[in-house]
């Protein structure tokens, strides 16, 4: 398994169509093997910076691009064929800033944004438009060594687990067949732990109100009952 993380923010404003930090528009990731190809297009835009406590006043703090005042950068993720090469291509989608100082023909009464009303940069109302990105690849392999504090054998062989995400809001992931008293772990891709239980039962249902992204679902038995389980698993979008 290897994937293909990519974190974009848009920074920049008082342009045409106020971008890029206030500025809704596409975004594609294009990926050719040796066998095969692979389009997707996604859009970064934050529309949750109100729900952030530590920004005043939170419930007027305008949807950007790709961030929010102190808080963190949501994470895409993509899957990737480790067992191929691959070439990988992105793209935002096509824009023109009309409102810049080397346009011959810029207007700023219909190029530029009311505040700025220039075709000046100034460094306060007005700044270039643009992305920020990081980009990296993560191969995931067995590992080689076994931890010391693990058992030698196992009392038990895991049944099936299934697991079932329901659209509903916020989401819900029924997972079954499991072993009572194990530990229930969904971790982001970056590592981020998401969520974590113990349950007594062989079934479980989870609310998760989260972004939508691949995660791993991990479960751990009682020591010495049964080696880990480690599942990809998509997860769902809620509206805040």
């Amino acid at each position: 398994l290897a994937t293909l993380h990519l974190r974009i923010t848009g920074h920049g404003f008082g342009n045409t169509y106020n971008a890029a930090q206030f500025y809704n528009n596409w975004h594609y990731v294009y990926i050719q093997t040796t066998t095969s190809s692979f389009t997707d297009s996604f859009q970064i835009w934050r529309t949750d910076c109100h729900r952030n406590p530590c920004i005043p006043p939170p419930s007027q703090y305008p949807a950007q691009a790709g961030w929010c005042p102190t808080s963190w950068t949501r994470t895409h993720t993509f899957l990737l064929n480790p067992t191929n090469t691959f070439t990988i291509q992105y793209l935002p989608q096509p824009y023109e800033n009309l409102c810049r100082p080397d346009n011959p023909s810029c207007n700023p009464t219909t190029h530029c944004q009311p505040w700025s009303n220039s075709c000046q940069y100034n460094d306060s109302t007005h700044t270039p438009p643009g992305y920020f990105i990081t980009a990296h690849i993560v191969l995931w392999q067995q590992a080689t060594n076994t931890p010391t504090d693990l058992p030698n054998s196992y009392t038990h062989t895991h049944p099936p687990v299934h697991v079932q995400i329901l659209p509903t809001s916020p989401p819900l992931i029924n997972i079954s067949g499991i072993i009572p008293g194990s530990t229930i772990q969904i971790i982001t891709m970056d590592g981020r732990l998401l969520h974590q239980t113990q349950t007594m039962t062989s079934q479980t249902t989870l609310a998760l109100p989260v972004e939508p992204q691949w995660s791993i679902l991990r479960i751990l038995p009682p020591h010495g009952k049964a080696p880990p389980i480690i599942k990809p698993i998509l997860l769902p979008f809620t509206t805040p």
